[in-house]
């Protein structure tokens, strides 16, 4: 059978032998997740890849893949090394073909579900309070089966299905393959102590930081392996070094440190959390950072159950059904629900202070710190289930204790039977939920169906049979998707993409659509917040317009597009983006180009954007103002750091001087 030389040295165990069956839980994961591969992209794959021109990698230059690795938007650090990894997918097969995209991620979840055995095989040893003892043959291979059973839950979990079938949560799901690899670093480091020559500690240093690195530019939550590599420090090797008899040293003075200077790091980080402000962050929310905290208290517990009872019903894309809490009281649940965090957090703790028991304090601490970033103050989406892909192998580490010698022989057949029970109960899950996703259209009906109070599932459905519609063109996907649009647009927190559909609906017909629907969607955004799917939404109707497609009188376009630039709750994100669309309208439709010149200058003036300025260029060279375009591109070239947008500037810059000389060579032609 096959062994992994590589991983046995990282985690210091032998080769891994048939008997531990890991090939078998591979083909088995393999297995159960081939069916959704089959599916198609969703959501924002379109935006992060399919409409990236740069992901459309034609040759592997240094200036393409500079390109690739630099065009994405998602986070602060635009994530490059998982948008190369998109590039270079679509290089090696010449297209977007979403089962060769999926095949990559469910091959990097099983190198993760490899990393995650090699990491709790070293974990389970110290974690039973055993690592002075003796290696013998019966305990070694107690902890490979402590370490597959704990791979096992970990790769079949149903919860950790969108990071390998939704295209783009491969940013999750290589973050962690880096993550998990820089802590398998870390324990070899940690294992050998100073025994290791200076030039080897710092070759494993080395490799554990650009793990990291690679990690972070992952994706940001890559930065939570530093505390894990610290949690694990605190509670496994405790600040210990091994001598030269190999028996690890005791170190409380060096122990009480790592404490002093985790408590230290965290006030340090809460303080400077509360000077931020962090309340202010939320102008592009629905809810406040108070609602927040109170919501994710009662969402942390909805993960668990996710995990520890996996139902297929209650999983899907979309959570927006969950309700948010508005006070301790609102809904009571709320109260429950920090009393309970507040009741696990001190109970392992009583455990780990009074009886020893490290091991429920670092499971329960390793869970709240994969949602430190994601779960807490910072303004995201309140609930997604791919947040707990690295959160959950605290877990995973429970039931497999017992095969490591952790648990009293009492309590393990007990155990035994729960732990077997649960992870037949995930693997029938995740292979019934792979099902789903390898058909977009059953998954959408299945996820509709029971989540009928999700603004988002009706609508995915709704659109699903609006392509139908376009296909065949049958009159019952028509009244399909009339009633699924209806439905979704009159859910609270729903955008106006259900609206906007009924619109494309009337136009299908050539009709122009019903004045009320106009109100509606006017009404939408004097009142409601704008969203970013609402400024595409609108970019689309705009487009048709423009292209005849849409044919409507200019009086209530120019009314919804005023709402839209003049939204009370908008954002200067939204604001820029219906800036921009407006003056596509008016340049484009209306002729009007010095009017659209006026909101690309309040867009340019609030955000400095680039777009904007883009587009300002070409009506200025429109308009004949060609200094003033000079002037333009002279400041997009400093903005352009990196270059990416190199090949456009100079397309506005030749357009701009041919132009000009055109101008002038006509001047000269009619002068008398």
């Amino acid at each position: 059978m096959p062994s992994f030389p590589l991983l046995s040295r990282l985690s210091g165990a032998r080769a891994v032998s048939g008997r531990d069956g890991l090939p078998f839980l591979i083909l088995l994961v393999a297995c159960l997740y081939w069916p959704g591969l089959s599916g198609d992209y969703l959501l924002d794959d379109g935006r992060n890849i399919l409409e990236n021109r740069a992901v459309a990698l034609a040759a592997l230059t240094p200036a393409s893949l500079r390109d690739a690795a630099l065009s994405g938007d998602a986070g602060p650090l635009k994530r490059p090394v998982a948008m190369l990894t998109f590039a270079l997918n679509h290089y090696a097969v010449g297209s977007f073909a979403p089962y060769t995209f999926k095949l990559t991620n469910l091959l990097i979840h099983l190198c993760n579900t490899l990393l995650v055995y090699f990491l709790a095989f070293r974990l389970l040893l110290f974690a039973a309070g055993r690592e002075n003892e003796p290696e013998t043959p019966d305990g070694t291979r107690a902890r490979h089966l402590g370490a597959l059973f704990a791979a096992a839950l970990w790769g079949l979990a149903p919860i950790n299905l969108s990071p390998v079938l939704y295209v783009v949560q491969r940013m999750t799901s290589l973050s962690a393959l880096f993550g998990f690899a820089a802590l398998l670093c870390y324990c070899r480091l940690r294992m050998e102590g100073s025994a290791l020559p200076f030039a080897r500690r710092a070759a494993w240093c080395g490799a554990m930081a650009a793990l990291l690195l690679l990690s972070l530019f992952s994706k940001e939550s890559g930065i939570l392996f530093l505390p894990f590599a610290l949690w694990i420090e605190l509670f496994l090797f405790r600040g210990r070094d091994r001598g030269e008899n190999g028996r690890f040293l005791e170190r409380p003075l060096r122990l009480r440190r790592l404490w002093q200077c985790a408590g230290a790091a965290a006030a340090i980080g809460l303080i400077g959390i509360v000077s931020m402000r962090p309340d202010t962050w939320y102008a592009g929310r629905e809810f406040t950072l108070s609602e927040r905290l109170f919501t994710e208290a009662r969402i942390l517990f909805y993960y668990l159950r996710l995990f520890f009872a996996p139902e297929l019903a209650e999983f899907s894309l979309f959570h927006d059904d969950f309700s948010r809490s508005a006070g301790l009281l609102r809904p009571p649940a709320t109260l429950f629900a920090l009393l309970g965090l507040a009741a696990i957090s001190a109970f392992t703790f009583w455990l780990f202070w009074k009886k020893g028991r490290r091991l429920w304090l670092f499971v329960w601490g390793w869970f709240l710190l994969g949602h430190a970033l994601e779960s807490t103050f910072i303004p995201l989406e309140l609930i997604y289930e791919h947040r707990n892909y690295a959160a959950i192998f605290g877990f995973c580490l429970i039931p497999s204790a017992a095969f490591g010698g952790f648990w009293p022989r009492g309590r393990r057949r007990i155990l035994w039977i729960a732990a077997f029970l649960l992870l037949g109960g995930s693997a029938w899950v995740t292979g019934q939920r792979a099902w789903l996703w390898g058909n977009l259209a059953e998954q959408a009906r299945y996820e509709a169906l029971h989540h009928p109070e999700s603004s988002r599932a009706n609508y995915q459905l709704a659109r699903i049979y609006t392509r139908r519609l376009d296909k065949t063109g049958e009159a019952r996907y028509e009244e399909l998707t009339r009633i699924y649009s209806e439905k979704a647009a009159g859910l609270p927190d729903a955008d106006s993409g259900g609206l906007f559909t009924l619109m494309f609906l009337a136009y299908r017909k050539e009709q122009i659509p019903d004045a009320a629907l106009f109100a509606r969607l006017t009404r939408y955004f004097s009142e409601r917040l704008p969203h970013g799917s609402d400024m595409a939404y609108l970019s689309a109707y705009i487009h048709c317009v423009g292209e005849g497609g849409c044919k409507t009188p200019e009086t209530p376009v120019k009314t919804l597009l005023e709402a839209a630039r003049n939204a009370p709750r908008g954002t200067f994100m939204t604001r820029k983006e219906a800036a921009k669309i407006s003056a596509l309208y008016y340049a484009n439709v209306l002729g009007e180009r010095e009017t659209a010149i006026g909101f690309l200058d309040a867009a340019i003036a609030e955000s400095g954007d680039f777009d904007a300025r883009m587009l300002r260029v070409k009506l200025y060279t429109a308009e004949r103002n060609f200094d003033a375009a000079d002037a333009d591109l002279v400041i997009l070239e400093k903005m352009d750091t990196s270059g990416r947008r190199a090949a456009d500037i100079r397309g506005l810059t030749r357009q701009n001087r041919a132009a000009r000389e055109a101008a002038a060579q006509s001047a000269t032609d009619s002068a008398p």
